[in-house]
């Protein structure tokens, strides 16, 4: 016949399911594939600005030879005109995906905090179990010893109380006494630690802040968005900054091989004195 007395080690409790929900992974794969839109179009919009940009400067050059030949002057606003439909939608795409983004980070930080929470209450559950059959055996030790029986735990307590033991609340005086607690308690006191952090999770909706670092422009875009519950700064205002802070670090370095950025936001705006670019030099 199985000992129901059998001790277990302190440490292990019975494991509440860590697997992923539907809704979480359904949530964070919509949050990623904005993220990879806004991106996209993002792309477009960057494409269409250098091509205007070449517009500008051939026909500068353009310009400047027709005059001096004589001949009738390109049409430059013609010709930036027709790239202007492009650039608005790709322009409008992308702020659509990346409100749709925020919209999505919320739902997926909700599915998140309610996965914690399911876990909480199968581990509730699960001690609820537990405290039946521990009630059970020390009734049933009680009635054999014909004294009541308590947790080592709840005895501890009742001398620190009364003075007999040392009032000292941390882990480490309870261990020096050789204090174990039930693990219906710690099954219970994780469930209340599950909870404090699905509200948190909830609380906090779309994380605004944040800090990264890539190698490369174009890293830094990618780096800023992998992140599924943190909304950063618009990527046309990183792309300003991180040129500008490009070609500055180049003009102190020629010798670089490369840009390294550390980007860091609050509210979605990038901080630009906490900010940084930095030269990636060869190795070797």
């Amino acid at each position: 016949m199985k000992n129901l007395f059998t001790k277990r080690p302190a440490a292990e409790l019975p494991a509440t399911a860590e697997t992923v929900s539907d809704a979480t992974v359904s949530a964070r794969t919509k949050v990623e594939r904005l993220a990879a839109m806004e991106l996209r179009h993002f792309s477009r919009f960057r494409e269409l600005e250098r091509k205007a940009a070449e517009v500008r400067s051939i026909i500068g050059q353009q310009i400047v030879t027709a005059e001096l030949e004589g001949r009738p002057v390109p049409d430059v606003e013609g010709r930036l005109a027709a790239l202007a439909p492009a650039r608005e939608a790709a322009w409008v795409a992308m702020n659509a995906a990346r409100d749709q983004r925020r919209a999505g980070i919320l739902d997926f930080q909700r599915a998140r905090a309610g996965e914690v929470r399911a876990r909480a209450t199968e581990l509730r559950t699960q001690a609820q179990k537990r405290k039946l059959t521990t009630d059970d055996l020390l009734r049933r030790l009680a009635e054999h010893e014909g004294v009541e029986y308590l947790p080592h735990s709840t005895l501890a307590s009742f001398q620190i109380a009364v003075g007999v033991l040392p009032h000292d609340d941390s882990d480490q005086q309870w261990r020096r006494e050789g204090i174990r607690f039930p693990q219906t308690d710690g099954m219970l006191a994780e469930a209340d630690r599950l909870g404090i952090q699905a509200d948190e999770v909830e609380r906090t909706g779309v994380r605004d802040w944040g800090a990264v670092r890539a190698d490369g422009i174009d890293n830094l875009f990618i780096a800023v968005l992998q992140d599924p519950s943190s909304l950063g700064p618009p990527l046309p205002e990183i792309l300003a900054w991180g040129e500008k802070a490009e070609t500055e670090m180049r003009q102190r370095n020629p010798g670089a091989a490369g840009a390294g950025f550390v980007l860091v936001w609050r509210q979605e705006r990038l901080q630009f004195e906490r900010s940084t670019c930095e030269p990636v030099l060869t190795r070797g």
